[in-house]
């Protein structure tokens, strides 16, 4: 059986300004690595951040919190580009 910390990092929720479907574990990470270490998650495709509510039932995306942090985020950015002109 999973212990509520293994539901915590499944939880998903969708970036409200892309519409990528996002685990917690991924958004915690995605702002970890780019620098974020606040209680935020960061979508890895369009990198915006937000606060989270957890529950029971799941992951609420709150606030878009990504305009407090525009050097993490124009970091984010650049990365995504330089992977997508890897791909191409």
């Amino acid at each position: 059986m999973e212990d509520f910390g293994e539901k915590l990092m499944k939880m998903k929720a969708s970036c409200r300004k892309c519409e990528r479907e996002m685990t917690f574990e991924d958004g915690l990470n995605c702002a970890r690595d780019n620098g974020i270490n606040s209680e935020v998650v960061m979508c890895k495709k369009c990198c915006s951040v937000y606060k989270t509510e957890i529950t029971f039932s799941g992951m609420t995306l709150l606030d878009d919190v990504t305009n407090l942090y525009s050097v993490q985020v124009a970091n984010c950015q650049q990365a995504s580009k330089k992977w997508w002109q890897f791909w191409k």
